[in-house]
């Protein structure tokens, strides 16, 4: 029976099941001796193709939950998060498993615990140990004393209770008192992923103005999740219609990066691991079939199979390493049509090769010959720095690297404005933006492009909101509203 707690040892019932269970093998010595728990026992959880069964299980501290798959295929339980599996280590069998085998994980500490399967990210469960209580993970009040564990907790709360609307709304509340351990898209791109999972329990689903928040982050979440649950690019190119149809081109097209992202296997077949182009080449043909007549589409659903490979590389991970005095030396050996998907997922990882010095820059651009191709690594390369960077009061270290850049110097300030806007909070994105623009560090060109970038990606921001562009133009110097584009 699924679930049912199999008993090993209850002190009650006598030395005579005591000395079975070690005669057996299930209870060692030690236990005898009091190092383990009598009351400790073991419980079986079945993973099947539509998920884990029960989902959701009460044990004790000291108790084991076998993992058992009972039809055909790989699964890989894991501790949450997706891919890092950092809030209970040790919860990681570091390897499929498959029908005919299992494996075991003994819960020591008491609390509740989510986890998911690494090959299907949308099957989740829940394992609450000991006093562990679920229902006391709000979205108010958290219990971890882990600050990502907790700010996940919080924000999976809150889109349970109040929907994407109030996910966002929390995670802006969080960020202004200094309680977002992650940034901006990478928010987004959790609650992407929680909403596919109650989308996919039957949750209506409706597109709404807060799914493009940090530049669209929900919808590379969101997709990398459905991707990984169901192969079918059809109904998924045919959900970036309906989102594109409900909010425009900007979320079409991170839809369709999310789709590259998802049919992406994460993590490789072992038997490609360390092979580029064998992980690349199901990606790069779903997406020239699934969109190749359609504009440079295919090629947007391109970068998301280039970002989940270079993270790979970036973390060393199956195989795949990163060349940090030659981070663009894989670019150059693939096919010229991929080159602008591929520089564009390797430069957001100069901002630590180049400590986010922007000034050493050069040296990683030097050898890229195509102009347009140099100028979107400079602005990426930005863009990324100020992931970790957004909070700062003074970036004038920035404007001064960018003045390193000699003609590229534009592009560069455009990447730091870009950044600004890509990892700021909520509605409140452009505020550290003009702030930026507002440096007594600026000449005044430098000044007038910043104020203009910034009014640019405002408007690309906002399509429906003119009065939210005109509120914000008015807090500009009058001689900078020209650049609001307000109709």
């Amino acid at each position: 029976m699924i679930g049912k707690r199999i008993f090993y040892g209850i002190f009650t019932l006598g030395i005579v099941v005591l000395v079975v269970l070690f005669f057996e093998g299930r209870l060692s010595l030690g236990a005898l001796q009091g190092e383990v728990s009598l009351l400790s026992a073991e419980y079986i959880v079945e993973i099947r193709k539509d998920g884990f069964h029960p989902r959701e299980l009460n044990i004790k501290e000291g108790d084991t939950v076998i993992f058992v798959p009972v039809e055909e295929g790989l699964f890989w339980p894991a501790s949450d998060p997706h891919p890092t599996h950092q809030f209970l280590l040790g919860f990681d069998p570091k390897k499929p498993i498959q029908s005919g085998s299992s494996w075991s994980f003994t819960f020591n500490k008491g609390d509740t615990w989510h986890y998911h399967d690494h090959l299907s990210v949308a099957s989740r469960g829940t394992i609450i140990v000991a006093g562990g209580d679920i229902d006391n993970r709000t979205n108010k009040t958290c219990l971890y004393n882990d600050e990502a564990r907790c700010f996940d907790e919080k924000i999976r709360g809150a889109l349970k209770d109040e929907g994407i609307e109030g996910a966002f709304g929390l995670f802006a509340e969080l960020y202004e008192i200094g309680e977002a351990p992650a940034s901006c898209h990478w928010t987004a791109h959790l609650i992407g992923e929680e909403a596919y999972r109650e989308f996919r329990e039957g949750n209506e689903f409706t597109p709404s103005r807060a799914t493009s928040y940090c530049t669209w982050g929900f919808y590379h979440g969101f997709m990398e999740t459905l991707l990984r649950d169901d192969r079918d690019l059809k109904k998924a190119a045919e959900f970036c219609t309906f989102v594109g149809n409900e909010l425009g081109w900007g979320a079409q097209d991170n839809c369709y990066h999310g789709i590259g992202h998802g049919f992406t296997d994460d993590p490789p077949h072992p038997s490609v691991w360390g092979d580029t182009d064998a992980v690349l080449a199901p990606v790069l043909a779903a997406c020239q079939e699934l969109l190749g007549n359609i504009s440079n589409k295919w090629e947007i659903c391109s970068t998301g199979g280039y970002s989940v490979l270079v993270g790979f590389m970036a973390e060393e991970k199956y195989g795949f390493s990163f060349d940090q005095e030659d981070p663009f030396s894989f670019c150059r050996t693939q096919s010229e049509k991929y080159h602008r998907a591929c520089y564009g997922e390797v430069a957001p990882r100069l901002d630590a090769v180049t400590r986010w010095d922007a000034s050493k820059l050069p040296r990683f651009i030097e050898g890229i010959e195509d102009r347009e191709i140099k100028e979107l690594a400079v602005r990426v390369a930005l863009g990324a720095m100020m992931q970790r960077d957004v909070g700062k009061d003074d970036l004038t270290n920035y404007i001064e690297g960018c003045r390193t850049l000699g003609d590229l110097k534009e592009t560069c300030l455009g990447g730091v404005v870009w950044g600004l806007l890509y990892h700021g909070p909520p509605e409140n994105e452009y505020v550290k933006a003009l702030r930026f623009c507002e440096s007594e560090a600026f000449g005044l060109q430098e000044e007038n492009f910043c104020y203009k970038e910034t009014f640019s990606r405002i408007t690309m921001s906002y399509p429906y909101a003119q009065e939210k562009i005109e509120e914000i133009c008015n807090g500009v110097p009058e001689k900078y509203r020209k650049y609001c584009n307000i109709n």
